[in-house]
């Protein structure tokens, strides 16, 4: 219950003087007129809705009012409405009662709206159980089953009992979905055909609603008017009271009227909180000076009486006016302003509104010459300018000449639902300015502050392309409307003085289980020269040239997903040189189709890829296997570990489709790499590699089967499984170009033997403050593995379309590993966490001399051996976390054929203070001739400014690599960095400056 104050003056009333009632009545009247000459209010006007099941607004069940109590009790409850309706989602042993009858369930969604009659308010109830337990009726009679809706129409009290009330709409669930479908197909039946009245409450099983046509059913409903919430200060019940230095009174026939000087304070009270927050539980008015409008009938003395909102005409504000709803939930700082109780309106000259960006909890400040609040969560504004920062000139700003502003009524995810969701604004001669200088003109935006139509932008510098500008623009904000649910979209209009205009963009979207990328760009007149990553020169010649690339994924249910990607570029250096680090990085760029079908340990695949471009623009697979595989389409039935005999565990994979070799069919010279990295002259295809090794680019037909057997014993203390593994492929071609051993069937097999043990050992007696050691837990883990595996051909003697298949390994192959690790505790008393102080990971593996050596760098994979690269090595890696500051860690992979260290890796990070970051790490790769050396120092000098530094030393060339050094700035509304960045391979230097609005 919320308790009010009194009308209470703080002063001794005397009678108002004439010099102060002609200064008082001269400023009212200079106000009053800007709000007669305002433009009115709208008219409400009846609207039309969509019959979803979200309210009972506009409908009258035909039902007999019950003269009858109605209580709902759960352990918790969320309340929200909907126009006239309120909405309830019980959770947790729910029972409903009305009048005699009871229902019992563990949830429920309830719908309630009152309609007025001659005997009083009619209560319309609706409620939707998902699965009802049992209902109990005086007639011994029940209502069962699943997805159960009952209407009823009562006269009598609602009773709410419950422990734990949520305010806001919960999220949207499938449970929900069927409760709002159920009402939607109830209601749509009674508007198409109204039924006769029924004389008591009626429920509806879902099995009523099976197979019911809704073609013919009606989907919308005219709305009549005065179904909204009423004016957000005409609430009934809410009280007022006034405190000041001197208050006077002046009585009359039409209204009377208040006075108060010096540190007025007013506040308004709402006697309940409104769910919806579209109208206040509480405002707190002060100023200097202030004027109270009031019925005649109301008696404002110093008795001790509470004073209704509703006797009130209107509140003049002047002198430092400010504001404040709700706990602070928006503020209002005002020269004059006038609050009209009776139209539920407010105007403000020279004002300040402060509220919240919900999402972020950051400032969002409006000042305008005019503010007019027309309802709680709506302000219209002249010459203005808004945005995200407390200072009186934003950095970054929006001004416009006449502004909507317009917050959300609270959500499911609201933490309080007296707080709006998101703001959003609706302006119209729109400039954008950075600290208050226009730099920007725009005719309409409407979104929310962090859709701003400037995401970016960037100023740069290199020897490749010359001066350029980079801009990064939000499409929907700069048609002036907000963009879908789950959507972002990203507009680049870029210019480079040596490479002309580009323009691109990227949409993602993401709704359900629904989820698209996609990416446009291009360079429309090229007229520059590419510098590739291995540091070649590709001339270009007024081209146009981009990427285009998407990928869509539907679950469609919980078994079946859909996928589709697709990637086409213009050139073979495009990618190499516009997305570089996509070039060295991503995984492959393909053009394909996939669905699968799965549920419990069985899947169904169907597979399609086509490659559209004769080149390949992944670096890695250029390095490797120089080709990709149209795939035309192929099918896979897979099952895991389906168990027999409690005894076994039985795997398989079976895979029927068409495929094919498809070569990279450019040039060295046009993919901007060496000829010598293939072995061919710069103007040689790489295609005539495969042709000459015998290797067919024609399509095949391939049936693949893999079934494997394991048996697994565990122990306390030692897992040893056993397995066995068998492979056939069948051609419609027999290879006999590429080796006279291939044949159009193969087979492949493996056996072998999998064991680990586990030992530990905890010392309670270790401390070590210099180590930070507090307990010790020792952990020992050997392992060992052998496994033999044998093809019915040698290894080469078919075209690999999968690795595992056709480059499956043979051999015999010997791995004994041993993990070691140290554990402890840090944190403190009342803090302690286990941390792995010490991991140390040693392996040795020896393969048959019959084995194939196919990779310089030998690995064996356990759980699949046919992946395996065979040969003899060593492996070790560590990490140590010395402290929570500093962590090293290291790799090393030693190769025993032709002894020496074929990959290693080092590296440490340092975190000095919260404010300053060190690492450093060494990488040696022997195939590669890789022997590099990279830094790195992350300083923040100031909470505004931050450094950082990244320099790589080329041990091989004895040279400085690369170097990489950025200085940002932070803002309240935007980030600001300069960028230096040389590379040797490239040979370019490039300067860049960029100013990322993202944050406002």
């Amino acid at each position: 219950m919320r308790c009010t104050a009194p009308l209470r003056p703080a002063a001794p009333v005397r009678a108002a003087s004439a010099s102060r009632g002609q200064h008082v009545t001269r400023a009212l009247v200079a106000l009053l007129a800007l709000l007669v000459m305002a433009p009115p209010a709208p008219a409400q006007e009846a609207r039309e809705i969509r019959i979803d099941g979200d309210r009972l607004s506009g409908f009258v069940l035909p039902i007999e009012p019950l003269a009858a109590e109605t209580t709902f009790q759960s352990l918790r409850a969320r309340v929200w409405r909907v126009d006239d309706t309120q909405r309830i989602r019980l959770d947790g042993r729910v029972i409903v009662r009305i009048g005699r009858s009871e229902f019992r369930s563990e949830s429920a969604f309830v719908w309630i709206n009152r309609l007025p009659s001659a005997a009083g308010p009619i209560n319309q109830i609706a409620i939707y159980f998902d699965r009802l337990n049992d209902s109990l009726r005086p007639t011994g009679t029940s209502a069962a089953g699943r997805e159960l809706l009952i209407t009823a129409s009562t006269r009598g009290g609602i009773d709410l009992t419950v422990p734990l009330v949520d305010e806001g709409a919960p999220p949207e669930t499938a449970e929900r979905r069927r409760a709002e479908r159920a009402l939607s197909l109830h209601l749509r039946r009674l508007r198409a055909d109204l039924p006769p009245i029924a004389p008591r409450l009626t429920w509806e099983p879902g099995e009523a609603r099976a197979g019911l046509d809704t073609r013919d059913l009606p989907e919308r409903l005219p709305l009549p008017a005065g179904l909204d919430q009423p004016a957000w200060l005409l609430d009934p019940g809410a009280l007022v009271s006034l405190s000041a230095g001197e208050i006077e009174f002046s009585r009359g026939d039409l209204e009377n009227v208040i006075t108060a000087v010096g540190g007025v304070t007013v506040e308004y009270t709402a006697r309940q909180r409104d769910p919806s927050g579209r109208r206040p539980s509480r405002l707190t008015l002060t100023a200097s000076r202030a004027v109270l409008f009031a019925a005649p009938g109301a008696v404002m003395e110093m008795a001790d009486r509470e004073v209704s909102a509703a006797d009130l005409h209107g509140i003049y504000l002047e002198g430092a006016a400010t504001v404040i709803a709700d706990d602070d939930r928006y503020r209002v700082t005002a020269a004059h302003a006038y609050y009209d109780f009776r139209s539920g309106r407010a105007i403000m000259r020279d004002s300040v509104l402060r509220t919240t960006i919900r999402d972020s909890r950051r400032p969002l400040t409006a000042r305008a010459r005019e503010l007019r609040q027309v309802a709680e969560t709506e302000w219209i504004a002249r010459r203005v300018q808004v945005a995200a920062s407390e200072f009186h000139t934003g950095h970054l700003a929006i001004g416009a000449e006449h502004l909507r502003l317009t917050q959300s009524v609270p959500g499911a995810d609201d933490d309080d639902a007296g707080t709006p969701r998101e703001t959003v604004l609706d302006a119209r001669e729109v400039t954008f300015r950075v600290d208050g200088t226009p730099v920007l003109w725009w005719p309409h935006f409407r979104g929310t502050i962090d859709q701003v139509p400037l995401n970016s932008v960037s100023l740069r510098g290199g020897s490749d392309t010359g001066i350029g500008l980079a801009t990064n623009w939000n499409p929907w904000a700069l048609a002036g409307t907000q963009a879908p649910d789950g959507a972002r979209t990203d507009l680049r209009l870029d210019w480079f003085s040596k490479r002309g205009p580009a323009t691109g963009v990227r949409h993602r979207m993401e709704s359900g289980g629904f989820r698209s990328d996609v990416d446009l760009y291009a360079l429309l007149d090229d007229d520059g020269e590419d510098r590739t990553t291995a540091g070649r020169r590709v001339r270009h010649d007024g081209d146009f040239r981009g990427i285009g690339a998407a990928e869509l994924s539907w679950l469609a249910a919980p078994e079946l997903l859909a996928q589709a990607q697709g990637a086409v570029f213009t050139d073979a250096t495009f990618a190499n040189a516009w997305r570089t680090g996509d070039f060295e990085t991503r995984r492959e760029y393909e053009t394909s189709a996939f669905v699968r079908w799965q549920r419990d340990r069985a899947a169904l695949t169907a597979y399609a890829r086509y490659e559209p471009n004769d080149f390949l623009s992944n670096g890695w697979l250029l390095g490797s296997q120089a080709y990709s595989v149209d795939r035309l389409p192929e099918f896979a039935y897979r099952r895991i570990g389906d168990p027999v005999w409690s005894l076994f565990t039985v795997s398989s994979e079976t895979r029927v489709g068409r495929v094919r070799i498809r070569p990279v069919r450019s040039t060295p010279r046009e993919l901007g790499l060496p000829g010598a990295a293939f072995g061919l002259g710069l103007d040689d295809p790489i295609e005539d590699l495969f042709i000459a090794g015998g290797i067919t680019t024609r399509t095949v037909t391939r049936f693949d089967t893999r079934h494997e057997v394991t048996m697994p014993f565990n122990w306390s203390w030692l897992r040893i499984t056993p397995f066995l593994v068998g492979r056939l492929s069948a051609y419609d071609h027999d290879f006999a170009e590429l080796s006279p051993d291939a044949d159009t069937t193969a087979t492949w097999g493996a056996a072998g033997i999998r064991a680990a043990a586990r030992f530990q050992r905890i010392d309670d007696a270790v401390t070590s403050r210099i180590l930070d050691l507090h307990r010790l837990r020792h952990i020992v883990e050997p392992s060992v593995s052998i496994w033999y595996a044998v093809g019915s051909s040698p290894e080469g003697s078919y075209p690999v379309y999968d690795l595992d298949v056709e480059g499956a390994a043979q051999g015999a192959v010997t791995r004994l590993g041993l993990r070691n690790t140290l554990q402890t505790q840090r944190g403190g008393f009342g803090q302690w966490q286990t941390v792995e102080v010490l991991t140390l990971d040693a392996a040795v593996v020896l393969a048959s001399d019959d084995a194939d050596r196919t990779s310089p760098i030998p690995r064996v994979f356990e759980s699949r051996p046919e992946l395996s690269r065979l040969g003899d090595y060593a492996e070790a890696s560590a990490v140590w976390q010395a402290t929570n500051a500093l962590a090293v860690s290291g790799v090393l992979l030693y190769g025993l054929d032709d002894d020496r260290v074929l990959m290693s890796s080092a590296g440490a990070e340092l975190r000095h203070s919260d404010v300053f970051t060190t690492y450093v790490e060494y990488r040696h790769i022997q195939p590669a001739q890789s022997e590099l050396l990279s830094l790195g120092w992350v300083y923040r000098l100031t909470p505004t400014y931050r450094v950082s530094l990244y320099p790589q030393w080329d041990f091989r060339e004895d040279d400085l690599r690369s170097i990489n050094v950025r200085i940002m700035r932070s803002f309240p509304d935007f980030d600001f960095a300069i960028g230096l960045t040389y590379d040797r391979i490239r040979d370019e230097t490039s300067v860049a400056a960029s100013l990322n609005v993202a944050k406002f």
